[in-house]
């Protein structure tokens, strides 16, 4: 296993190898990716807010707007819709457009990686993927909360993002990510060999 590395394998923190280019299910351990979430911080670290702040953000947007027609696999795709990052990294926006210069698909290496990871979660946790519409509101409602948190009021307007006029911007302003309470919520019953605490999951015979 010491050449995994070199043929396109990353080491988690479980000790769990994990193929960046046909990721197995089995291999994403929940408890790999939530710890890693709460360690990546947003906008390539001009920030204080971390991933796991951002996927607690999108989850509680959904759910606060749409709760009533919403089934849990939505919400818990809106709670994992990042879930993934900790595999591919977490590009900046401008980061993503820059990788698809001159390609003329406009889908990049990345986004085949990105999409493979996704559609490998989302087979292994049980939500729907591609995401509906109201996700990516969401997270671009998100977005527009942790520029104004982290630069100031105004500056997510600047970068023409915009709201409806229903939406309470302090109402999300403050970073809650506990990803368990919200994960186990999504569903009716407990998942089965996983036992919460704090942030992440343990997982237990």
């Amino acid at each position: 296993m010491d050449n995994y590395a070199s043929q396109g394998f990353m080491k988690t923190v479980s000790g769990e190898w994990v193929n960046l280019f046909n990721p197995d299910p089995d291999t994403l351990i929940l408890d790999d990716m939530v710890t890693a979430s709460s360690r990546i911080i947003r906008f390539n670290g001009h920030s204080t807010i971390t991933l796991l702040d951002h996927s607690c953000r999108v989850h509680d947007i959904v759910k606060h707007y749409h709760h009533i027609t919403l089934l849990g696999d939505v919400q818990r795709a809106a709670l994992m819709h990042d879930i993934h990052e900790p595999y591919v990294a977490d590009l900046p926006s401008p980061m993503k457009q820059a990788l698809r210069f001159g390609v003329k698909s406009g889908i990049s290496p990345y986004d085949d990686l990105e999409a493979g990871f996704m559609e490998a979660v989302a087979t292994k946790f049980n939500f729907t993927y591609p995401h509906p519409p109201i996700i990516k509101e969401a997270d671009m409602l998100a977005l527009l909360v942790e520029a104004n948190m982290t630069w100031g009021a105004g500056t997510g307007e600047s970068w023409g993002l915009s709201a409806p006029d229903d939406f309470d911007q302090a109402q999300f302003m403050v970073n809650d990510n506990d990803f368990g309470r919200r994960y186990r919520d999504t569903f009716t019953l407990e998942a089965e060999g996983f036992r919460f605490i704090d942030l992440t999951l343990e997982n237990h015979a």
